[in-house]
C-alpha cells in the first residue's frame, strides 16, 4: 500500500490512529516518587551486560537550532511515568512486591534513579521521571527472577507503557540463519530484542508520535552477534518471556522473528530462513549539489499496511555523500528518511533495487507554527506537532515531503526549521486536549479538524503560521455496573475517528468527565480490573454535532470479568509452552462484528506455561469468546466459538497448533523461461473455521512469509500454509501480472509445483500538459482497467476467475500502476497487460480527467483543464454534509452500512472536484 506512511501519518485520523497520539499521564501516574542510589547491573544479557546489550548512545547534547528526529530540543524538559506488568513465567500470574529501579539521566543531563514495588496483579508505576532517553529498567522479585530492559525513552507529559516483563529462570535462544535453499548464511547480524515488538505492543505503550519523532534512532537490542561460518547463533542467559530476533545479511530481505521462552532454564532452538533481498544506493547532497556526510539515513518498506517498529534499515553517508543499504526490510516501494544536523529532514518515495537515488536536503526556511483555542484564541501551550512541508500542497503518492515535529511554548508557538515550499500537513497531540488534524491539499473532511491558514506557502526566510483548535465536547458521565452501582477507578478514554485526550479516572460515584473531539462519543472506553465493558448509553449522540453543545452524557455499564483456562498442543499432541493465548469476543450476541479496543490490543491474552495450560483473565462473563493461540514456525490454531460461564474459571477445549503444508511455486514468462526475482504475493482464506487475529494479519506481510521473491531458478518455497484456498499473486519487470490458486488440505499440499506463467507487459508513457501547452509537474496518472472488462490479470490464472477474485486483484493492480510526472511533465508506467486500459489524471487546481488507451504506446499528450470556478462551492457543500453523516456514527439507530456508503459517495464526488 503506497504510501504507507499516508497511511499512518495523513489519514491517521480516519483510522482512529490519532487516539495512541494523545500524550499525557492515562494513569494519574505523574506524582511524587522516591529516589534511590543506583542499582547494581544483573547477570546475563538481560543486564545490559555481553554481546553489545546496554552500549551508550552517542551524546545528543543540547545545541539550539534546526528540530531533527532524536534531538533534544523536541522535548520539553520535565517528568514523565514508566508502567506495566510484572508477571511469573511459571504460574502466568503477576507478581506483587518486585522491585523495580529506574536509572540513567534525563535530557538535563539530571540523574534518573525511580524506584517502585509491583502492586496486585504485578502493575506498577514509576512516576515523577525526569524526561529522558535510553534509561535501563532493573525488575527483581526474590525467588522469582531478575531481568533488565535497557534503552528505555520518558517524554514530558507522557506515561510509556512496556507491557509485560516476565521473570524466571533464563534460557538459552539458539539456531541458524539460513537462505531459501536452507544453505548456512554467515556473517548474519543477528540482534535479540527484548516483546513481541509489534505495532499493536507499540500503540498500546502510546509512543505513535514519539516513532516519528526518533525515526533516525535505530532500537538498542538486548544483544547482538554475528552467525558463524555455519549459519549458527547463541543468546545464553536471556530471561524468559517474548522475545524478537532481527536479522540483516547484506543481500538478504531483513527477517523478524518472535521467540518465546518459557523458563525453566529452557532452550529455545530457531531456525531463521532469510529470503533474496533488494540493495538501495545514492548520494545524499545539499541544495547547491554539495557531497553531505554522516547523514543519518532510514528506510522503510511502503509495501505492508504497516510496519513492526524494528522494520527498518538504517545506513549512514560517506564523505563523498554515497550511502548503502545491503539489507532491506521489504520488497517494493520504500520511504527513505535522512536527517543531518543542520537540516530538516528529508523524505522520498524509492524502490528496493533503486541506484543512484539523490537525495537533496533543503534549508533556508523558519516556520513559526502558532497554535489557539478557537473559542477565546488563548495559545496552547505543550501541544506536540508534527508536520510536512513540499513543493506542492498535496501529499499525493510520494507521501510527506519532510516529517518535522516540534513542541509549544507559553506563547503557543513552536519554531521549525524547513526548506522553502508548502505546508501539507499537521497533526496536533495535547495530554488535556483532543488530538488534531490539517491537511492543506483538504483531501480529508474529519470532525475536529484544525482552522489553518488559507495560504500554506512557506518561503525563504521567517514566517508564521496560525491554527485554531476546535474546543471538542465534554464526556459527563458514570461508570456502573448492570444493577445501577458506580463503579470507582475505571479508566475511560475515547477510540474514534480522532481519537481522545487523556484518559481519566472515575470517582467515587462512578462519574466522569472527559474531553473529546466532536462524534467521539460512540467510541468510549472504560477499562477496570475485574470487569470489562459491556455497552455504552449515550443521551443523545446527535448534540455532538451542534456547534454549541458543550456536553454529552454517556453512561458505561460495566459486566463482572471472569477467567478462561485451556491448553495449547503441539500438532503432535504433545504441551506446547510459550504459545501466545488470546480470548476475542465472538460476533454477535452484542458484540460488534469489528471491535476497535479488541483490534488494537484489548482483547485479553497470556503465555502458555511449559506443560501447555494457560490461564486469561479478563473475558467478559456469560458471553461467547474464542481462543486463538500462536507459536512462532506453527500455524494458528483456534477454538470454535464457546460461552462463558457468569462466574469461576470456564474451561476452554484444547487449541492444537498445525505444522503447515509447504507449496513450490514455479513462475514461468509466456515462452516457458524461468523468471527469477518475481514477486509472489499469498494470501490464504482459511476453511477450518479459525479466525486469526485481524491486527496480526494485517501487518504479517512485513515478516516475508507471506511477500517472496523467486530465486534464480524461478521457484519460491511458501511454507506454513493453513488449509484453505491458496491465492497468488505475481509480478515481474518486463511481464503483465497473472496469479493461480490451489487448494491447501491439512495434511499436505500439491506435490507438483504450481506453475504461474506471466504475459508479457507492456508500458505506456507521454506528457501531461496544460489547456496552453505547458508541462505540468507533480501531476498523477493512474493505469486502470477499461471499463466494462471482465477478463482482468486475475489469481485464478487461465482458467477465469470470480467477479469477487477479479475485483479484488483489480483494485490491488490499480495501486500499483501509477507514476508521477515530473518537471518536463513526463510520465511513464511499465510492465502492464495487453488489453483494454484507461487513463486517469490528476492535479490540484485542475480538473480530473480520465481517458481511454488506444493503440498509441508512446507520447500519449493528456491536456488538463483549469477547475471549474463553481467547484469549491460544491466542495464547500460536501464538507458540511459530511459534517452530518460522521456525526451520526454515534447514533446506534442509525444504518451504519447507508452511513458509510454516502460518505463514499461525497468523498468521491469531492476526490473528482479537487483531484485528491
Amino acid at each position: 500500500m503506497r504510501s504507507n506512511l499516508i497511511l499512518i501519518v495523513a489519514v491517521v485520523a480516519a483510522l482512529a490512529i490519532a487516539y495512541f497520539l494523545a500524550a499525557g499521564d492515562p494513569l494519574g501516574l505523574l506524582g511524587e516518587t522516591r529516589e534511590a542510589g543506583h542499582g547494581t547491573e544483573g547477570d546475563g544479557l538481560d543486564a545490559g551486560g555481553a554481546g553489545g546489550a546496554g552500549a551508550e548512545e552517542k551524546d545528543r547534547g543540547e545545541a539550539r537550532g534546526p528540530q531533527l528526529f532524536g534531538s533534544d530540543t523536541l522535548r520539553r524538559r520535565g517528568l514523565g511515568a514508566v508502567r506495566g506488568r510484572v508477571l511469573d513465567v511459571r504460574t502466568g500470574k503477576g507478581v506483587v512486591g518486585a522491585t523495580l529501579l529506574l536509572t540513567g539521566a534525563g535530557h538535563g543531563k539530571e540523574p534518573v534513579a525511580a524506584r517502585a514495588q509491583s502492586a496486585a496483579g504485578g502493575t506498577f508505576a514509576l512516576t515523577g521521571v525526569a524526561a529522558g532517553e535510553s534509561l535501563a529498567l532493573r525488575v527483581e522479585a526474590v525467588g522469582v527472577g531478575v531481568r533488565s530492559v535497557p534503552g528505555l525513552e520518558v517524554s514530558a507529559g507522557q506515561s510509556s507503557d512496556v507491557g509485560d516483563l516476565w521473570l524466571g529462570q533464563v534460557g538459552t535462544i539458539q539456531g541458524k540463519v539460513v537462505d531459501g535453499a536452507g544453505e548456512p548464511v554467515a556473517g548474519a547480524d543477528v540482534q535479540l530484542h527484548g516483546g513481541a515488538s509489534t505495532l499493536r505492543d507499540f500503540f498500546v505503550g502510546g509512543g505513535f508520535l514519539e516513532f516519528f519523532r526518533n525515526l533516525d534512532r535505530e532500537p538498542v537490542p538486548l544483544a547482538k552477534q554475528e552467525s558463524k561460518s555455519d549459519g549458527a547463533f547463541r543468546f545464553e542467559a536471556v530471561s524468559p518471556g517474548p522475545h524478537t530476533l532481527l536479522v540483516r545479511a547484506p543481500s538478504f530481505r531483513q527477517t523478524i522473528v518472535t521467540v518465546t521462552l518459557t523458563g525453566e532454564g529452557a532452550t529455545e532452538q530457531v531456525t531463521v530462513r532469510l529470503g533474496l533481498g533488494g540493495t538501495l544506493s545514492g548520494t545524499v547532497v545539499d541544495a547547491q549539489g554539495k557531497a553531505l556526510g554522516d547523514v543519518t539515513l532510514v528506510v522503510m518498506s511502503e509495501e505492508g499496511n504497516m510496519p513492526s517498529p524494528l522494520a527498518r534499515a538504517f545506513a549512514k553517508s560517506k564523505d563523498d555523500g554515497s550511502f548503502l543499504f545491503t539489507s532491506l526490510m521489504g520488497e517494493g516501494g520504500q520511504m527513505l528518511i535522512a536527517a543531518a544536523s543542520g537540516y530538516p529532514n528529508t523524505t522520498m518515495q524509492v524502490d528496493a533495487g533503486d541506484q543512484g537515488v539523490r537525495m537533496v536536503l533543503k534549508r533556508g526556511a523558519i516556520l513559526e507554527l502558532r497554535l489557539l483555542r478557537d473559542s477565546d484564541g488563548t495559545p496552547i501551550e505543550g501541544a506536540q506537532l508534527l508536520c510536512s512541508v513540499g513543493e506542492s500542497a498535496n501529499l499525493g503518492d510520494s507521501g510527506p515531503a519532510t516529517l518535522i515535529p516540534g513542541t509549544t511554548d507559553r506563547s503557543g508557538v513552536a519554531v521549525l526549521e524547513a526548506p522553502p515550499g508548502v505546508l501539507q500537513m499537521l497533526v496536533v497531540a495535547h495530554p488535556e486536549r483532543p488530538p488534531g488534524f490539517w491537511a492543506a491539499g483538504r483531501g480529508m473532511v474529519m470532525p475536529g479538524m484544525l482552522k489553518g491558514p488559507a495560504d500554506p506557502a512557506v518561503p525563504e526566510g521567517r514566517s508564521q503560521m496560525t491554527f485554531r483548535a476546535p474546543e471538542g465536547v465534554w464526556l459527563v458521565g458514570r461508570v456502573r455496573d448492570g444493577d445501577q452501582r458506580p463503579l470507582a477507578g475505571a479508566e475511560v478514554s475515547v477510540m474514534s475517528f480522532m481519537g481522545g485526550a487523556t484518559p481519566v479516572l472515575s470517582a467515587a460515584d462512578g462519574t466522569f468527565r472527559l474531553a473529546s473531539e466532536r462524534t467521539s462519543s460512540s467510541q468510549v472506553r472504560a477499562t477496570l480490573a475485574g470487569w470489562v465493558q459491556e455497552k455504552t448509553d449515550i443521551a443523545n449522540p446527535l448534540d455532538a454535532a451542534r456547534e454549541d453543545a458543550a456536553e454529552i452524557k454517556v453512561d458505561i455499564v460495566m459486566r463482572a470479568a471472569v477467567a478462561v483456562s485451556g491448553r495449547v498442543l503441539a500438532p503432535d499432541g504433545a504441551p506446547l509452552g510459550g504459545a501466545t493465548v488470546v480470548v476475542h469476543k465472538a460476533p454477535g450476541d452484542g458484540a460488534p462484528s469489528f471491535d476497535m479496543s479488541d483490534f488494537m490490543g484489548g482483547a485479553p491474552s497470556t503465555l502458555t506455561l511449559s506443560d501447555g495450560s494457560y490461564v486469561v483473565d479478563g473475558v467478559p462473563a456469560g458471553k461467547k469468546v474464542r481462543v486463538q493461540a500462536r507459536r512462532e514456525g506453527l500455524v494458528d490454531g483456534g477454538t470454535p466459538v464457546f460461552e462463558v460461564a457468569e462466574a469461576g474459571v470456564t474451561s476452554a477445549p484444547d487449541v492444537r497448533m498445525l505444522a503447515g503444508a509447504s507449496v513450490e511455486v514455479r513462475v514461468e514468462a509466456a515462452d516457458g523461461r524461468r523468471v527469477a526475482g518475481a514477486r509472489v504475493r499469498v494470501e490464504v482464506k482459511r476453511d477450518d473455521g479459525v479466525e486469526g487475529d485481524r491486527f496480526e494479519q494485517m501487518i504479517e506481510s512485513q515478516s516475508g512469509r507471506h511477500d517472496l521473491r523467486t530465486g534464480s531458478n524461478g521457484e519460491v518455497a511458501v511454507p506454513l500454509l493453513p488449509p484453505g484456498t491458496l491465492t497468488l499473486r505475481v509480478s515481474a519487470a518486463g511481464h503483465a501480472p497473472w496469479g493461480a490458486k490451489a487448494k491447501i488440505t491439512a495434511t499436505g499440499a500439491p506435490q507438483q509445483p504450481i506453475v504461474v506463467k506471466l504475459p508479457a507487459g507492456i508500458a505506456l508513457s507521454g506528457k501531461v500538459l496544460d489547456g496552453q501547452g505547458q508541462p505540468i509537474a507533480e501531476a498523477r496518472v493512474q493505469v486502470v482497467n477499461g471499463q466494462g472488462q471482465a477478463a482482468t490479470p486475475g489469481p485464478a490464472g487461465e482458467d477465469g476467475t470470480t467477479p469477487e477474485d477479479a475485483e479484488s486483484w483489480d483494485q490491488d493492480w490499480s495501486r500499483e500502476r501509477r507514476a508521477t510526472t515530473d518537471r518536463a511533465g513526463v510520465w511513464k508506467v511499465a510492465d502492464l497487460p495487453e488489453r483494454s486500459l484507461r487513463l486517469r489524471v490528476s492535479k490540484d487546481g485542475f480538473q480530473t480527467k480520465t481517458v481511454d488507451v488506444g493503440a498509441q504506446r508512446e507520447g500519449i499528450e493528456l491536456r488538463l483543464e483549469p477547475q471549474n470556478k463553481n467547484a469549491q462551492a460544491r466542495i464547500t457543500e460536501i464538507d458540511a454534509e459530511l459534517q452530518k453523516l460522521y456525526a451520526q456514527f454515534g447514533d446506534k439507530s442509525a444504518d451504519q452500512q447507508a452511513l458509510i456508503q454516502q460518505i463514499a459517495a461525497l468523498q468521491q464526488e469531492r476526490q473528482s472536484l479537487t483531484g485528491d
